[in-house]
């Protein structure tokens, strides 16, 4: 709203605007009665608030007065975002997506949230965006009928799973962390839509037990210097089963001469070589600093299974073998993490 930030502080139940440059709190609005202020949304004219304690959701006035409030559908709801009409809730205990008319606080509409625990939600003028806690992830939602479009990992990292608010600006999208304590500026345009990750076959069935092989393919062609976030998905038919999310990193840039022979310009994981393989293969990895490094294989329910790597090293090239004899053949993940570096390949096994 008007080129800043406005956020909502649980524990002080106020709004803050801030410098979208540095955070600097340029002001304050004190929200009368409220218990724990959580969502927020801008309707062009007020403020809407979502009580997370009271579950209540009002409407404040740059003043901080209150103009109207009602009940929330139901007890949980943290996150708000307004499409110019109506309202949209998510609800953190039922994980459920509600559409909500102003004027009544009526539910018009009510969607499964794509993670549970969903929180922070905004609207950038077509679809909807929620961070889902669980899975560290924030989602594209169609508000139709509530499919993922797209996702990617929430920042700084996978694992820092706290992202509780999101805000979109025109252009960029903004997610709030209370893990790390910051506000990061998201561009959309470098994760909409993924174009360039596909997969094939995008859908099958795959018995009980077995495995199946899918070709992930990376095109850079076209994309600028940068950092692109996706990911690969693998849903199941069975309500109860959360979807498997395999997070996908590509950094796109130049090829730099190394004028410093054994040191790394890039953190960088190679693809494993044999591939296919069996039973052994080897695995590369680069290291352009001193850092803590965790390499692992999963398997294709997201499942860790064996650890190659597991200590600090200094700056420089490694390798390490992953003998799978005791393995059944098919396609297996290997993850590589260095402090906030995270790279995943797949190689197939074969028997």
């Amino acid at each position: 709203m008007d080129g800043f930030i406005w956020a909502t502080c649980p524990s002080d139940r106020i709004l803050n605007k801030l410098d979208p440059i540095d955070g600097t709190v340029l002001d304050q609005i004190a929200v009368p009665d409220a218990s724990r202020t959580s969502g927020l949304a801008w309707d062009g004219s007020a403020f809407w608030i979502t009580d997370a304690a009271a579950d209540v959701i009002t409407k404040v006035d740059l003043s901080g007065n209150i103009l109207m409030s009602f009940d929330a559908p139901s007890t949980g709801s943290v996150g708000l975002a307004c499409d110019g009409e109506y309202l949209w809730d998510v609800d953190w205990q039922s994980d459920d997506l509600h559409k909500i008319d102003p004027a009544d606080g009526s539910v018009l509409l009510t969607l499964p949230a794509p993670d549970s625990r969903p929180a922070g939600t905004a609207w950038d003028g077509q679809y909807i965006w929620i961070n889902g806690r669980n899975n560290a992830t924030t989602y594209k939602i169609d508000p139709s009928n509530g499919a993922v479009i797209d996702s990617f990992a929430t920042p700084p990292a996978a694992g820092s799973n706290n992202g509780q608010g999101a805000a979109f600006d025109g252009q960029y999208l903004w997610i709030a962390n209370s893990d790390v304590g910051k506000i990061y500026q998201i561009d959309v345009g470098n994760t909409g839509g993924c174009s360039w990750l596909s997969e094939d076959p995008i859908s099958g069935t795959v018995p009980a037990g077995s495995s199946d092989l899918a070709v992930v393919t990376v095109d850079a062609s076209g994309l600028a210097r940068g950092s692109y976030n996706g990911n690969l998905m693998i849903y199941s038919d069975d309500p109860d089963e959360d979807p498997v999310i395999i997070p996908i990193t590509l950094d796109v840039g130049v090829v730099a001469v190394d004028d410093e022979p054994g040191i790394p310009k890039q953190f960088a994981l190679s693809q494993n070589y044999p591939n296919p393989f069996n039973p052994s293969t080897t695995i590369e990895f680069a290291l352009p600093g001193t850092g803590y490094v965790t390499l692992q294989v999963h398997n294709v329910l997201g499942e860790m299974i064996a650890t190659l790597v597991l200590e600090e090293l200094a700056a420089g090239t490694y390798e390490a073998t992953w003998d799978a004899s005791g393995y059944p053949g098919g396609v297996y993940f290997y993850r590589l993490t260095a402090g906030n570096n995270v790279q995943v390949r797949k190689m197939l096994l074969v028997k």
